[in-house]
């Protein structure tokens, strides 16, 4: 896979206390530079229009929520998983890149989880990714 910088581009996250309601991201790829948007915008392409992305640039998208592994768990987990119907999916190994990226900022916002779980849809993985395996 080529070398790439990954940062968080746009992060509106909306809660329900210390609880985040389902959210949508799309990731961009300029000049070397990976960047995932997250809101809770109705869809994929509501994200590209509100932050004036290059549709050309979006390399894949997916849902981002929070959810217990089991009825026993006391803490949620936050989930990268699915796929966008417009623009395909991430691969898990770049969405846990991001999950470094956003634990800190999503702490620092009262968010209270117990890690990161990683469902990105492998059968729809973006032509960009497969490209690069």
């Amino acid at each position: 896979m080529e070398e790439l910088e990954y940062k968080i581009g746009g992060l509106e996250i909306k809660t329900q206390g210390e609880f985040i309601l389902r959210h949508k991201f799309v990731v961009e790829v300029k000049n070397k530079v990976c960047s995932i948007y997250i809101t809770s915008k109705q869809g994929h392409n509501d994200i590209v229009f509100s932050y004036k992305l290059d549709q050309s640039k979006i390399v894949g998208g997916g849902d981002l929520y929070m959810r217990k592994e089991n009825e026993e768990d006391e803490e949620f987990k936050i989930v990268l998983g699915r796929y966008s119907t417009i623009f395909d999916s991430i691969p898990n190994s770049v969405a846990e890149k991001f999950s470094e990226l956003l634990s800190p900022e999503l702490k620092k916002r009262g968010i209270k989880f117990k890690g990161f779980k990683f469902d990105m849809s492998k059968s729809k993985l973006s032509q960009y990714w497969r490209r690069l395996e």
